[in-house]
């Protein structure tokens, strides 16, 4: 993430500690991470792809295992709301499974539990993800400072809120039509829901420095042939500069840069209009991509 080693306020509950991805083809991943985006790869294990975009130890992971479904690791910060949030959803009948020492060590985690939000999609709640202590640093100079947050499809955002913000103890922090921001610490939002057919990652964001990388990204990848899915924008909810791509298997990635903080005490969740200018007010429009289409119920 991108001040991910700042000072963090009372309010920063969690982030994204990890992603991974189940994939029959980790090299082709493996390849567009590397060689497109610029992700410093890792040695890897048992035909697993593994990436850092930050001091942690690993971040990203493409995974060929059978019966392996992608999931998304939202890490806590206190060991303690770990267990407050297990104790609530066990509480209110939700279905965990509390990983053991090896899974855990497997993870590069102190703790972990395993459970599924209400439209499927699978989450890894953990504590203290491993630092690496060698440095981080890109292939390329593409600027990436970390994880910004991931984007989901879900069968209902209205319902799907309740999960996240009743239960995990995120906060709603904007609605762009049925599209739900959620926000797990002080930057505007690190999960995006939005509406499907179906569950499933849609994507997920790197941080970059400035506008200056976010333009430098969008050339490298305009002269490497690279199917831009939107951008680049600004989002007039976060105020985050972006810009999104395409990557194997149709995995959306995006980089972003001055997303905006935000005080929870003085914030409150916002109803954005359902049309193309609540995700961008500089005017690009998405690919034609359904979960990227705005609507409203």
């Amino acid at each position: 993430m991108g001040n991910y080693a700042a000072g963090v306020s009372v309010n920063d509950i969690a982030d994204i500690g990890y992603i991974r991805v189940a994939t029959g083809v980790p090299a082709a991943h493996a390849a567009f991470a590397r060689d497109i985006v610029g992700l410093p790869s890792l040695p890897d294990s048992n035909g697993e792809a593994w990436f850092r975009t930050d001091i942690r130890r690993r971040t990203l992971v493409f995974s060929p295992h059978p019966g392996e479904e992608t999931a998304i690791g939202i890490a806590y910060r206190k060991p303690e709301d770990l267990e407050a949030v297990a104790e609530r959803l066990a509480q209110a009948g939700t279905q965990t499974e509390k990983l053991d020492r090896v899974a855990c060590d497997l993870l590069w985690v102190r703790a972990a539990y395993r459970l599924r939000d209400p439209s499927g999609n699978l989450l890894h709640l953990i504590s203290s993800p491993q630092h690496s202590g060698v440095r981080f640093f890109p292939v390329r100079d593409n600027g990436v400072t970390g994880l910004a947050g991931v984007a989901l499809c879900s069968l209902d955002t209205r319902r799907d809120v309740h999960f996240w913000t009743a239960l995990l103890g995120f906060e709603l922090r904007d609605w762009l039509g049925d599209v739900a921001c959620i926000g797990t610490d002080t930057l505007h939002h690190r999960i995006t829901l939005y509406p499907s057919d179906r569950p499933g990652l849609r994507g997920f964001d790197l941080t970059v420095e400035d506008i200056d990388l976010i333009m430098q990204n969008w050339y490298f990848l305009q002269q490497h042939q690279v199917r831009i899915m939107h951008g680049p924008g600004r989002e007039p909810a976060s105020r985050s500069i972006f810009i999104r791509f395409e990557g194997a298997e149709g995995l959306h990635w995006g980089l972003v840069t001055d997303t905006a903080r935000i005080d929870p005490a003085n914030h409150h969740a916002r109803q954005f209009a359902p049309d193309m200018t609540s995700l961008c007010n500089w005017g690009s429009e998405p690919s034609e991509t359904a979960e990227l289409k705005i609507k409203q119920s």
